[in-house]
């Protein structure tokens, strides 16, 4: 899998996550969270909020494909000020015992 990350200073427009799924199989995501960190196994995690509190999520992924994650108005995606965090995405999929989690920004 890969990312991408579109992020639009306009007011109104939305902050985009494209994932990809450069394998041969379909996935099935059931859930993803958004952190800030200096490393992917860093134990000092920044969880974002960005779905709302009774939301599930389950998005298919075929084999190939992208699928595009977008956020709006309060959900829009706020760096923290420290230049040494990144983005990441830690994402739940059917079948797999470990969380995945892919750069973002």
């Amino acid at each position: 899998m890969s990312t991408s990350y579109h992020y639009s200073a306009n007011e109104g427009a939305s902050d985009d996550i494209t994932l990809y799924n450069i394998g041969k199989r379909d996935l099935m995501i059931n859930d993803y969270k958004l952190f800030f960190a200096k490393s992917r196994t860093s134990n000092k995690k920044k969880y974002i909020e960005k779905t709302f509190p009774d939301e599930s999520v389950h998005l298919s992924l075929k084999a190939n494909d992208k699928i595009q994650l977008s956020f709006t108005e309060q959900y829009r995606i706020s760096f923290p000020g420290n230049a040494e965090n990144t983005l990441f995405i830690e994402l739940s999929i059917v079948g797999r015992k470990s969380r995945k989690v892919l750069k973002i920004a």
